[in-house]
């Protein structure tokens, strides 16, 4: 409806996805030394995911899409809008790596602002560090976005510093924020603009 060909939205979206996995990959790699050593299992399983998830990003972009998905009509246009990829000039990937950027930007301050909530101060550094491997852990494959790791971890790192009551307070508020959050704001704007896409 917008004019917009759903071939190239579905290739930008892959670009971006592919960006926000290059960072968090190269962030997970960084960091990898000095992550806890109970820890160290699940985020090597979910720095696995993250690299899996890059090549699928990335890889139809060099390659295209495999030939049986071609048959549809509608595959067959991607199959095309990624072949065509390289065509795309220099600052509209440095556009959608930039707004990849303030995806994690945003991510980022949801953890940040999760501390607050509890009257409890960290810096931005090792909310940073903390979060980096969260991001990981979600990508742990058979977990639903790393439920049950994503607390462990936030339990393993601040058992020793928080009191009990507010670290199950911190990681509801966490995971209320990532997840709960984000599906009801989508259901109100679906609500809001109905199925045909246009403003009720």
């Amino acid at each position: 409806r917008s004019g917009i060909r759903i071939s190239k939205t579905i290739t930008a979206s892959m670009l971006a996805k592919g960006f926000k996995f290059l960072m968090l990959l190269f962030a997970g790699i960084l960091i990898f030394a000095y992550v806890n050593k109970e820890m160290k299992f699940y985020f090597l399983l979910g720095l696995s995911a993250v690299l899996l998830s890059l090549l699928i990003f990335f890889l139809p972009f060099k390659f295209g899409l495999p030939k049986f998905f071609l048959k549809h009509r509608y595959l067959s246009a991607l199959h095309t809008a990624l072949k065509e990829w390289p065509r795309l000039k220099v600052s509209e990937v440095l556009s959608l790596a930039i707004f990849s950027s303030f995806a994690w930007f945003f991510e980022f301050f949801t953890f940040y602002f999760s501390f607050l909530s509890i009257n409890e101060s960290i810096t931005i550094f090792a909310a940073g560090f903390v979060f980096v491997i969260l991001a990981i852990l979600e990508r742990v494959p058979f977990t639903a976005r790393g439920l049950v790791l994503i607390e462990l971890l936030i339990f393993v790192y601040f058992s020793n510093t928080i009191a009990i009551p507010k670290i199950v307070a911190l990681a509801a508020s966490y995971d209320f924020a990532r997840l709960v959050l984000p599906v009801v704001c989508s259901m109100v704007l679906f609500s809001a603009r109905g199925p045909t896409g246009k403003t009720r």
